[in-house]
């Protein structure tokens, strides 16, 4: 693949702009605020790609009808001969609770990115936009969507934004937003496609049902990347031994990049799934009934995948949860591993919570704030007195317990809804945050008749939580997407003949 070019903002491709700007947005601005529509153009692969950049709110209600919030969107449509009826649509987000569109939108699938270091761990500074040679825009038009309350999306009255915050009130927000956008720029009958990372893969299968209920838009499939569906599976606690053994897999990944052992990364990796879920697990479920011999031979073998000393694992009790990992991996070097992404590393701090004590989200989370804002102010021609929030704290109904909370039935039934409907999982190796070993756990334990799992493939790349950070696998993960959507339909299945 060629070098990214170099393009400053605002540089050789100048705006045309092709609407009147609308009045700066006061807090909270209208809910259905006008479009802005503007011509580009950017290089994606080997070829010049024409596009029409639309930005603007759509409004929404929550589910008692009572609350009204405008949804922000940046939409991109190639300009093509081919009717839109056939040119696919995908509708992108990414997760939290509380985050915008922004890592999806400038890091992995826009036609526009942030620089990145060819591995993912370092970002050049200033921090620049070039053109996305792996941008999906080639082949399915995309919609970057930011749920109430982050972006420029909000309430209309702020008290009333938490109606808008939780896992049925998010599906019923975002899904009415996809189906207004899908009403006004006539494309109910494009092949529409999901596409989640992190909490985003929650809503997307949350969101596959839920439009399959309500219609307005022809879904084709549903992508998944740094996939939880299933809260149990990323949950540590006492009552909850599952996360041990799902996370202990991708501690081998991170071990091995850090060279705490070494070895075939595929062997190791498969010889650490299998151990994991066979006698790993076992002992885990006998609790304070397993023998201390026994306990020893297990210790012994989780510090041999995970690169840790076998009394950090016995200190542990055989359960070392992933932020314990991330501070006693490095702890000789006095060095912190990264959550979203384990092979980023910093000098350990004490106190840190949440982003804050990720190295991984401190490498990538300015620089993309950054250019964002100049890119939507500047280069788009968005007028607004708003900040627009990349990240917000939210208080998330997640139902009865966070712990237990599952959209794995929903997908599920969506699937069964529709006999065409696919499903692809994008995981990197280093994600300390949403192991793929979990990821292929919750799609594993989908249920319902067998030929489901043919409709679900996976993809594994290295890196972390955003592996398209990493240059290689941004360019893979290119390649896997646009297999998945250009596949042609699968043929609805034949009835069981009595």
């Amino acid at each position: 693949m060629p070098p990214y070019p170099f393009r400053c903002l605002g540089g050789a491709l100048a705006l045309v702009a092709l609407a009147a700007a609308p009045a700066a947005w006061a807090d909270p601005p209208p809910p259905d605020a006008p479009a802005v529509q503007v011509a580009r153009s950017a290089t994606i692969g080997r070829q010049k790609v024409d596009y029409t950049v639309t930005t603007g709110r759509l409004k929404v209600a929550d589910k008692t009808g009572k609350a009204e919030a405008g949804v922000f969107f940046v939409a991109y449509t190639r300009k093509t001969d081919t009717p839109a009826a056939a040119r696919p649509v995908t509708y992108c987000f990414n997760g939290g609770p509380g985050a915008s569109s922004s890592f999806v939108h400038l890091a992995a699938f826009g036609p526009r990115c942030v620089s990145m270091g060819d591995d993912g761990t370092t970002v050049p500074k200033p921090a620049t936009l070039v053109d996305n040679y792996n941008s999906i825009l080639d082949v399915s038009d995309l919609v970057f969507v930011d749920p109430v309350s982050t972006g420029y999306s909000r309430a209309e009255k702020a008290e009333e934004a938490k109606l808008f915050h939780g896992i049925d009130e998010d599906a019923h927000s975002v899904g009415d937003f996809i189906r207004a956008y899908a009403d006004r720029y006539d494309r109910k009958a494009s092949p529409a496609y999901l596409a989640g990372e992190s909490y985003g893969t929650l809503r997307a299968a949350a969101l596959a049902k839920y439009l399959q209920e309500r219609g307005g838009v022809s879904l084709a499939g549903v992508l998944l990347i740094s996939t939880v569906l299933d809260y149990a599976t990323i949950s540590f606690g006492p009552d909850n031994p599952l996360p041990n053994v799902l996370f202990l897999p991708a501690y081998t990944a991170a071990a091995l990049h850090h060279r705490k052992i070494t070895g075939d990364r595929d062997a190791l990796l498969a010889a650490a799934e299998k151990f994991a879920h066979g006698e790993y697990a076992a002992a885990l479920k006998k609790g304070k009934d397993l023998p201390d011999d026994e306990k020893a031979a297990v210790a012994k073998q989780v510090a041999r995948f995970s690169g840790l000393s076998e009394a950090v694992v016995l200190k542990a009790n055989l359960r070392v949860s992933a932020s314990a990992f991330r501070a006693e991996l490095l702890r000789d070097s006095q060095e912190l591993i990264g959550r979203y992404d384990a092979r980023v590393k910093a000098k350990l701090v004490t106190g840190g919570k949440g982003g804050f004590g990720d190295p991984s989200s401190a490498l990538t989370s300015p620089p993309l704030a950054e250019c964002l804002n100049t890119y939507l102010t500047g280069d788009l021609g968005i007028k607004t007195e708003l900040k627009y929030n990349s990240l917000v704290p939210v208080r998330w109904n997640f139902g009865p317990s966070r712990g237990k909370a599952t959209v794995v039935p929903r997908l599920r039934e969506a699937m069964e809804a529709d006999a065409k409907l696919r499903v692809f999982v994008a995981c990197g190796y280093c994600d300390l945050a949403t192991p793929y070993a979990a990821a292929r756990y919750s799609l594993a334990n989908l249920g319902g008749p067998a030929e489901l799992q043919g409709r679900v493939s996976f993809g594994y790349y290295d890196g972390g939580h955003m592996m398209y950070t990493v240059r290689e696998s941004h360019q893979r993960l290119k390649e896997d997407l646009a297999r998945f959507i250009t596949a042609p339909p699968l043929a609805p299945a034949p009835r069981a003949v009595n």
